[in-house]
């Protein structure tokens, strides 16, 4: 049986396989190399054909010709099979790709429906612990604010709960002072805007947002010091799906009142979204993909 039989079988089949296609297109390059040989050494013998006679000579001719089928016969065997190989080689890849892309959706399926069953209770978890740290934190300031004798100032929580071991914050000062708070809150204000009107209350003259509003001075101790780990309350806790209300809007400098009040906010903002829930906003993306194969890529 020829090379050129055994390749005709094979290419015959609906699904030959890689390996066996491989094995041809090495068979079909040797027998291509072996023909090219062959009328190369032909070629040679030319001039001595020639010079043998008439019968010689017509005997040359044919192998000559014989040799040339035969290379030409390889050279269109191996095109065959290159072509076949390509097919099945990108059929190959194409079923990687879609496997992969099964496999990806599968995925993300799967992390979905474990993002929709578990963030909301991980932020709403979250969201506790800020508002039970803030309150504690209040607790901890109003017994620092009216300290027994000969006790020791207490640490915020959170500095408690996550700073190493045996780590002392680092107080770099502190001093008492006195500031202009919103009335019925101990929220400081700019104070540069508020006039000294006597008796601990000022008013804003500056012509902005609280013109006109009157101001109480409260004392302060204002501490500096090197913060171990960044706050909880540094996080943002955006909502599940688009338009839904963050549960928590990430605010790491707020004081332990301003926390809570901004809990309540958010949990009202949320209560009215579930109760109405408006139409998701679109958000326009725009993406670049790369269409190129990675090999033609990286040329």
């Amino acid at each position: 049986m020829s090379i050129f039989d055994t390749i005709g079988r094979l290419m015959k089949k609906p699904a030959p396989g890689l390996l066996a296609l491989e094995k041809a297109e090495v068979d079909a390059q040797a027998a291509l190399d072996a023909a090219k040989a062959k009328l190369a050494d032909l070629e040679a013998g030319r001039v001595e054909a020639v010079l043998g006679g008439d019968d010689a000579r017509t005997a040359h001719r044919a192998s000559l010709q014989t040799a040339r089928d035969d290379l030409e016969d390889a050279q269109a065997a191996l095109l065959a099979i290159q072509s076949r190989l390509a097919q099945e080689r990108e059929a190959a890849a194409e079923a990687a790709r879609i496997a992969a892309y099964d496999a990806a959706i599968a995925k993300r399926d799967e992390v979905a429906a474990l993002i929709r069953e578990k963030y909301p209770q991980l932020a709403g978890g979250l969201v506790d612990l800020i508002c039970a740290s803030a309150e504690a934190d209040l607790a901890i300031g109003a017994a620092n604010a009216n300290l027994p004798a000969g006790a020791e100032r207490l640490e915020a929580v959170e500095l408690v709960a996550r700073a190493r071991p045996g780590t002392p914050r680092k107080l770099i000062s502190e001093k008492k002072v006195r500031l202009w708070c919103h009335r019925g809150t101990k929220i400081p204000c700019a104070q540069s805007n508020i006039t000294d009107q006597g008796n601990g209350r000022g008013i804003d003259k500056s012509g902005g947002r609280f013109d006109g509003h009157t101001f109480i001075e409260r004392r302060w101790e204002r501490e500096r010091y090197v913060e171990l780990a960044e706050k909880l309350s540094a996080l943002d806790l955006p909502g599940l799906i688009g338009g839904e209300p963050n549960y928590w809007t990430a605010a790491p400098w707020n004081t332990a009142d301003t926390i809570l009040k901004n809990i309540k906010e958010h949990e009202a903002l949320r209560r009215a979204y579930r109760a109405a829930p408006p139409e998701p906003p679109e958000i326009e993306v725009e993406h670049e993909l790369v269409i190129e194969p990675p090999a033609q890529a990286a040329e």
